[in-house]
């Protein structure tokens, strides 16, 4: 990977732990070759869907701290939460997990508008 693609650390919630996980950022997604399958908005928010090497990615950006991305999976006609991150204080911006196939939609809540929710 390029030193240029900017990294960080947030919790990942994956199978019920908390894992903290190297993120990478917008700008990294693009330079790692990702393609971009689908976003959704949400006060003023950006949820995006990539399809990467290693699987399915969430994204949230233009977020403030407490709002989170969910990576979701199809499973038996129900929706399950794959990964699911929390945007930390001071922060724009986080990432989930890899998933590496699946029927999958990205959804993002606001942290300060509770029972909102806007997904691919």
């Amino acid at each position: 990977m390029s030193s240029k693609l900017s990294r960080t650390l947030a919790s990942v919630v994956l199978a019920g732990s908390v894992v903290m996980a190297p993120i990478a950022t917008a700008p990294a997604a693009n330079a790692a070759g990702c393609s971009l399958i689908d976003n959704t908005y949400l006060f003023g928010r950006v949820g995006y869907l990539w399809h990467c090497s290693d699987g399915y990615h969430g994204q949230i950006a233009n977020a403030r701290g407490g709002d989170d991305v969910e990576l979701r999976y199809s499973s038996g006609g129900r929706w399950w939460t794959y990964s699911k991150v929390y945007v930390p204080s001071g922060s724009t911006s986080a990432n989930t997990a890899a998933l590496p196939g699946g029927t999958v939609t990205v959804c993002i809540h606001a942290g300060d508008r509770p029972g909102y929710v806007s997904c691919t």
